[in-house]
């Protein structure tokens, strides 16, 4: 009995909680009223508050990091436990609800389709305020190409970051390592800048993320280019993009999906950008075989829930065989 609590029913609970998860998420999107997320936020702001000032700033940062992940994975873990412990209904319910959390795919389209609407009826004001919730970038300037290039740009990245790596390591640890995942690239997305304040003191959390997304990434690249056709592109034009100017990114993992993105619709993305006050460039990825069009934006969204089902689909086809091949 404890055997299978610790391993939460593998392996169809797990086939069970995938598909309740990504139902919600279908369903609601990211929740109004309280997300864990905010939770987590909250705590590495006051850990923040409390290390950053005074002493080794790599070495804070470094405990910031295994705090946040220690806590992350006993939080998470002994709330599955103790809920299959009551029922396993009730474990598979709350556990479902947890990886529904870590999971952003309605939220992501959500967004990428209001930027959408906004452009088709002209109002760049409005489409600018949109784009916002989909970058860290500034958006007050942006002209509709770069509105578009934006979007584009972190739906691909999504592809990866907000799917393929949750699910990943869904696959590989259940809620618990999906969980520390998110955490991880939590910790990134908020300590993670190479500016003076976190240079150092977010320089493990970068690092992490950056380990953590490595298979994920080039998995994400991958499939992009195999769904390739379901935007009207094809394999060997959006592989030969990863091949030649993934790398060229200046994240040794986003430039895979944004590559095989942007061999799939034929763009060219990268170039000019506003952080913080300051223009940043990053170098051009796939070549310009036509200008953005509002298009491009349901295109890339497509291509994302077309990963998202394959994604879904690996993941429940290895279960059911570890199923079928257990004593």
């Amino acid at each position: 009995m404890v055997h299978d609590l610790l391993l939460f029913h593998f392996p169809l609970n797990r086939i069970t909680i995938l598909l309740i998860a990504v139902l919600l998420d279908l369903i609601f999107g990211d929740p109004r009223s309280f997300h864990p997320i905010v939770a987590l936020g909250k705590f590495i702001l006051f850990l923040e508050r409390k290390l950053l000032k005074g002493g080794s700033k790599k070495v804070k940062g470094l405990f910031v990091l295994a705090v946040v992940c220690l806590t992350t994975a006993l939080t998470v873990f002994s709330i599955t436990y103790a809920a299959f412990l009551l029922h396993p209904a009730a474990g598979n319910i709350i556990s479902a609800v947890l990886l529904y959390f870590v999971l952003c795919n309605r939220s992501l389209y959500k967004h990428g389709i209001a930027v959408y609407q906004k452009l088709e009826t002209g109002d760049i004001g409005e489409a600018r305020k949109a784009v916002q919730n989909m970058v860290s970038r500034q958006t007050e300037n942006m002209g509709s190409q770069d509105i578009i290039r934006a979007a584009v740009e972190s739906i691909a990245e999504n592809t990866s970051d907000g799917m393929t790596a949750p699910l990943f390591y869904y696959l590989l640890g259940g809620i618990p390592l999906a969980a520390v995942y998110k955490a991880v690239n939590t910790l990134d997305s908020m300590l993670g800048y190479k500016n003076e304040k976190y240079c150092a003191f977010g320089y493990y959390s970068a690092r992490a993320d950056d380990v953590l997304n490595y298979i994920p990434a080039r998995f994400a690249a991958w499939t992009s280019a195999w769904l390739s056709f379901t935007v009207g592109g094809r394999f060997g034009a959006s592989m030969r993009a990863v091949k030649q100017y993934a790398h060229r990114h200046q994240s040794p993992n986003s430039g895979y999906p944004e590559a095989a993105y942007a061999g799939a619709l034929g763009l060219r993305l990268g170039g000019m950008s506003q952080h913080f006050g300051q223009k940043r460039f990053s170098a051009y990825i796939g070549q310009r075989k036509k200008a953005f069009a509002s298009s491009d934006i349901p295109k890339a969204l497509r291509l994302y829930m077309a990963n998202t089902a394959v994604c879904v689909f690996i993941i429940i086809i290895v279960f059911a065989g570890i199923y079928f091949l257990l004593p």
